[in-house]
């Protein structure tokens, strides 16, 4: 098994079993990392959930770092997250599941932003020019800084890795052969 793969089990074995020194740890390495950007003069931003889909919001870490800012990304629905903190930028994760669609809508229509992984970096520029099912769309892979993208838009990434060849539904396919007909 390969390193990164032993580290998440180790963190989530922690996290499950030794709550408590998972989190005290978890506050050590946050207090480091915003000293570390202070020295910088960097901008502390943290991203929990990696491979996860943990609630931070009810666990009280976020409150405890008001002034940093913390940004994941999320399947679940607007609805099952509606305590979050000033300081935590959630993105919708736009997923093969049913209604998964009307979740994404819920949270474009309330300012809040859905990721949509697509085919290849064509489809990305063809769904940034022309929008995604009718709201605004950016390039996600420019950065992942997606506490700083533009409220309600659809956030394009495309398909890396074994995604590539994935044909569950997750990753949209969209057709350009319009504007090549335009």
């Amino acid at each position: 098994m390969r390193p990164a793969i032993q580290a998440r089990i180790k963190r989530t074995y922690r996290y499950h079993f030794f709550y408590d020194e998972f989190m005290h740890d978890l506050r050590c390495e946050l207090n480091i990392h915003r000293y570390t950007c202070e020295l910088d003069g960097y901008t502390p931003a943290v991203r929990l959930n990696g491979t996860s889909d943990i609630m931070w919001e009810r666990t009280g870490i976020l409150d405890e770092f008001p002034d940093l800012q913390f940004y994941d990304y999320t399947k679940w629905g607007k609805r099952q997250r509606p305590n979050v903190p000033s300081n935590y930028h959630l993105t919708y994760s736009l997923s093969e599941q049913a209604g998964s669609w009307d979740n994404a809508r819920e949270w474009l229509d309330s300012g809040g932003n859905v990721a949509v992984v697509v085919r290849n970096k064509l489809q990305t520029r063809f769904a940034v020019s022309m929008g995604f099912r009718g709201y605004q769309a950016i390039d996600g892979d420019i950065n992942d800084l997606r506490y700083d993208d533009p409220k309600g838009t659809a956030v394009i990434l495309y398909a890396k890795g074994k995604a590539t060849k994935d044909n569950s539904g997750f990753v949209q396919d969209i057709d350009t052969t319009i504007a090549l007909a335009a």
